[in-house]
């Protein structure tokens, strides 16, 4: 009798565990295909893509230490020095109150470095612009850590605010 409940329990406990396992290590992986499979087509326009794609798709370029090198002039920089240069150009471009630096600045919201995540994540609450709350809505369905999704909703939600010295009626077309 007591064998029988002991093998019954472990086969269950196996039930539970090799999905787990397995589904667990399958979905760690699956955004990395999902990029592959958008950059072999390269006829499709990130636009068309659904929300939850154009993060595997406009995600940036990983190289050396974890760190996104897009200009070439960074490349020799070390971890630290790319860091701290990013994040001084992203506080700028928050400060600047230029329209088109929202896009570079959302762009850096995917950035693997969880320092320059959260410096665009301030640069673009720096920005007050409302247009990104659709990409960090996006962004904190993509998000992992708890504490990272709680400032994402803090940043939607501070953008969500009417702006200050706006009449009533500003305030209300916006929400």
């Amino acid at each position: 009798m007591r064998a029988k409940v002991v093998l019954s329990a472990s086969v269950l406990a196996l039930a539970v565990l090799v999905p787990a396992v397995y589904f667990h290590y399958r979905t760690a992986s699956a955004p990395a295909a999902v990029e592959a499979v958008a950059s072999d087509d390269s006829n499709a326009s990130p636009t068309a893509l659904p929300p939850i794609l154009k993060r595997a798709s406009n995600g940036a370029q990983v190289q050396g230490q974890g760190v996104a090198v897009q200009d070439p002039a960074d490349a020799n920089l070390s971890h630290d020095e790319y860091v701290t240069k990013r994040k001084a150009d992203l506080y700028d471009m928050g400060m600047s109150e230029n329209p088109a630096s929202l896009k570079i600045i959302l762009s850096e919201i995917h950035n693997p470095d969880p320092e320059i995540r959260q410096a665009a994540l301030t640069a673009t609450m720096d920005l007050g612009s409302p247009e990104a709350i659709p990409a960090l809505q996006n962004e904190m369905a993509w998000a992992e850590d708890l504490q990272e999704k709680m400032d994402l909703k803090n940043a939607i939600d501070f953008l969500q605010l009417p702006k200050f010295g706006a009449s009533d009626e500003t305030a209300t077309t916006r929400r």
